[in-house]
């Protein structure tokens, strides 16, 4: 079954990405690295705790965790939203 990207989806795929850069290019001038914490992952996901829980649990999500502090790769979150928007692919056709 087709899914078609609807415009809302677009632009929510949009603010996700922009989030995405906003955490990067901010992580860039404080601290050297891949890795994102819980909250920032939360922002870009737009995700509860719960959730969060929920995608580590499944394996959804790899992590790592260092004296009860969670940490996820940014290719790990950028994948896990690809993989997420590549379920609603466009037709070709525009409809």
């Amino acid at each position: 079954m087709v899914e078609l990207l609807t415009k809302e989806d677009i632009k929510a795929l949009d603010e996700k990405m922009d989030k995405i850069l906003d955490v990067l290019s901010s992580k860039k001038k404080s601290e050297p690295g891949e890795w994102l914490k819980s909250a920032e992952v939360k922002a870009i996901l737009n995700c509860s705790d719960a959730t969060l829980k929920n995608y580590r649990d499944s394996g959804s999500l790899p992590y790592s965790k260092i004296e009860g502090t969670y940490y996820y790769s940014v290719k790990s979150v950028s994948a896990m939203l690809e993989q997420n928007s590549q379920k609603n692919q466009i037709s070709s056709n525009g409809n």
